[in-house]
C-alpha cells in the first residue's frame, strides 16, 4: 500500500529462485522462511537502520552487476545470504528490530 500517493519512494525488485535459496541455506536455516512459514508477513515495517541495512545490501549487489573482478560469483552468494538472513530475522522477530552485526 502506498499511503502518499504524492510522495516518491524507492523500490528494488530482486527475483530469487526457490532452488537458489534452498542451495544457499544450511541444515539450521531455511533461507525461504520468510517466503514459506505459515507465520510469514506479507508487508515488513521496520526501523530505518534496519531499512539502511536492506538497501546496503541491496547496493551492493547492483554494484555487482557493473563489474567483472575477482571473487564477485562469491560476493554474490554472499551478499544473498546476508540479505536473506536480515530480512527473516525482521521478519520472525516479534519487535520487527534486528541489531546489525
Amino acid at each position: 500500500m502506498i499511503e502518499n500517493p504524492n510522495q516518491l519512494y524507492e523500490r528494488y525488485v530482486l527475483w530469487l529462485n526457490k532452488d537458489f535459496l534452498a542451495s544457499l541455506s544450511s541444515e539450521k536455516t531455511d533461507l525461504r522462511r520468510c517466503f514459506e512459514d505459515k507465520e510469514k508477513k506479507n508487508l515488513i515495517r521496520t526501523t530505518i537502520e534496519n531499512q539502511q541495512l536492506i538497501r546496503g545490501v541491496l547496493d551492493k549487489l547492483l554494484y555487482l552487476e557493473d563489474s567483472d573482478e575477482i571473487g564477485n560469483d562469491i560476493l554474490h552468494k554472499v551478499y544473498i545470504i546476508e540479505l536473506m538472513v536480515a530480512l527473516n530475522r525482521i521478519s520472525f522477530d516479534k519487535e520487527s528490530r534486528y541489531s546489525i552485526p
